[in-house]
This record gives structure tokens, C-alpha cells and sequence, in this order.
């Protein structure tokens, strides 16, 4: 087993809609951290809540 941890950062927001950030298309608002982040680790394109 490796002696690393792995690097784990999770981003929850309560209403915040997938348009209003570049990593997933939108023109509107500049969120270039987010899109980086997204742009070099995991992105979740369908998630669903019950």
C-alpha cells in the first residue's frame, strides 16, 4: 500500500446551476479556477440526489 494520501477536494454547492461556470460551457460567468480544477481531475456530468 502507498504511504500518499491522495489529494481529495469536493466542492458542494447548494444552488448552483452547471450553465453558471466555464467548466461546463458557460460564456457568462469567468470561473477559471473551478474550470482548471475541473480541466485536470474529475467532473461529475450527471449526478443525481434522492
Amino acid at each position: 500500500m502507498s504511504d500518499t494520501r491522495p489529494n481529495l477536494l469536493f466542492i458542494m454547492a447548494d444552488d448552483h446551476a452547471s450553465h453558471a461556470i466555464s467548466a461546463y460551457g458557460s460564456q457568462i460567468n469567468r470561473t477559471p479556477n473551478l474550470h482548471r480544477i475541473a480541466s485536470a481531475g474529475m467532473r461529475f456530468d450527471s449526478v443525481f440526489c434522492t
